[in-house]
């Protein structure tokens, strides 16, 4: 009898600790990106020097426009981000620094649109600045795969 008794007690103790615990954090519900304000319709013209081109490889669900060099004028970095038109998805770009924190990033371009510049946080290690171009099915937002690149960046001054 004293066994099951405190066996209770033991019980009615554990109840109301996890009871009394914080709960987990609830569950952050997916808040759809933006759409860029920045976006422009049609293709850029690129300085020769920036390094543009179409990255695509087989088995990829998109392709995209990027600058292999991007220059950064007064927080603004130049990535001439385009989605092609022949594309099904939407994009955009984020910028991470050396500790994965986003120093950057666009909203979304449809196909057929492309964004000349990104505005960056302050940076000052620019040798180990990731950019990471993602991809998402139109309306639901689903991942459709995504590509990093370790651009050349460069500071310009005014």
């Amino acid at each position: 009898m004293l066994v099951l008794s405190l066996a209770c007690v033991v019980a009615v103790i554990v109840m109301i600790v996890s009871l009394c615990m914080p709960k987990e954090a609830e569950q952050k519900s997916f808040v759809p990106p933006p759409f860029d304000d920045g976006a422009a319709v049609g293709e850029p013209t690129v300085p020769d020097h920036l390094g543009y081109s179409i990255l695509y490889q087989e088995g990829m669900s998109f392709k995209v426009g990027i600058c292999g060099k991007i220059n950064v004028t007064n927080g603004s970095a130049d990535v001439y981000l385009t989605n092609v038109s022949e594309n099904n998805v939407w994009l955009k770009v984020r910028f991470y620094d050396r500790s994965g924190d986003i120093v950057g990033e666009s909203g979304l371009i449809k196909p057929g649109e492309y964004l000349q510049s990104v505005t960056l946080n302050d940076i000052s290690d620019t040798d180990n600045i990731t950019v990471k171009v993602m991809s998402y099915e139109p309306d639901t937002y689903k991942s459709m795969g995504a590509i990093t690149l370790n651009p050349k960046i460069s500071i310009l001054t005014t």
